[in-house]
């Protein structure tokens, strides 16, 4: 069973951090929902307990953990042979989480739950690392791809670590979807506070550059206000009708700017603004 609990405090603020981890599938099974179950079934933090009983968590977390051609046997033979790096991912979520305290407040104690992720597309894009944060539940899901040497890209996981703290102060200002505006406001906060935790610019923020993302935020504001969620999926992770990560590079460059006429904001405040507002105070309007 996974190892239940870490607590995180810094020096100015207290703040508690559980860390769950889901474990590898050591059963053979005749589909892949059967191995999602015995992974969910393996978490051990009470905090978590809810999880593995709720079909709609496992519908969020599937993709992320298969990739739609995995057959099963590539399922066993990884299993068998990797395992996930529990000893740095509770290192670099401690030493992370005390940089974040320092700009972010938390009202509650953050659950953070680690899967295995079987994706080759984490593995080849992502650098093994992959995350999601639901709305307004105080916790992130993190997706890592084992290895057989224990080891994990560490600073992607810094910048993932930070990102998605960054993700679940702004859904607790923001709880209700208004469009894909928001989205893009969202990603483009967090991996400008990704950059600001960890000094380091993450891959989807630079997929498109300042001038592609403005060639293509011209199209995109057009539909700004859409709810339409094949849309959404295109423009952030599908690549077919706009270019790979076309949503991150243009809240990156936005958000950039907007940080750039507003440097003395505090990082608290900035969180509460409504994706308008920092939309028409950025420059893109």
């Amino acid at each position: 069973m996974g190892k239940k609990s870490t607590t995180v405090v810094n020096k100015s603020k207290k703040g508690k951090i559980n860390i769950s981890f889901a474990e590898l599938p050591k059963s053979e099974h005749r589909d892949r929902w059967g191995f999602l179950d015995e992974i969910t079934n393996s978490l051990a933090n009470q905090d978590c307990s809810k999880f593995k009983n709720n079909i709609k968590n496992k519908e969020i977390v599937e993709p992320y953990i298969f990739d739609e051609t995995i057959n099963i046997s590539e399922i066993i033979k990884i299993s068998k042979k990797n395992k996930i790096p529990r000893s740095q991912i509770n290192k670099v979520v401690n030493d992370v989480s005390k940089q974040c305290f320092e700009y972010l407040n938390f009202s509650k104690p953050i659950n953070i739950v680690v899967f295995p992720t079987l994706s080759s597309f984490i593995k080849r894009k992502l650098s093994g690392v992959s995350a999601y944060t639901p709305t307004s539940q105080h916790i992130f899901y993190l997706f890592v791809y084992p290895n057989s040497i224990q080891k994990i890209n560490e600073n992607k996981l810094k910048q993932v670590v930070g990102h998605e703290f960054n993700h679940l102060v702004f859904d607790r200002y923001h709880q209700q979807w208004n469009g894909i505006l928001d989205n893009i406001i969202a990603e483009g906060l967090a991996q400008n506070f990704s950059f600001k935790i960890t000094g380091r610019t993450e891959k989807q923020a630079v997929a498109l550059t300042k001038k592609e993302s403005l060639k293509q935020w011209a199209k995109i504001k057009k539909i700004a206000s859409s709810k339409n969620l094949r849309v959404f999926e295109d423009l952030f992770y599908n690549g077919e009708q706009y270019p790979l990560w076309t949503g991150y590079s243009v809240g990156y460059w936005m958000v950039k700017d907007f940080l750039k006429i507003h440097k003395t904001m505090k990082w608290n405040e900035i969180m509460k603004l409504s994706p308008s507002i920092i939309l028409k105070k950025s420059g893109w309007e």
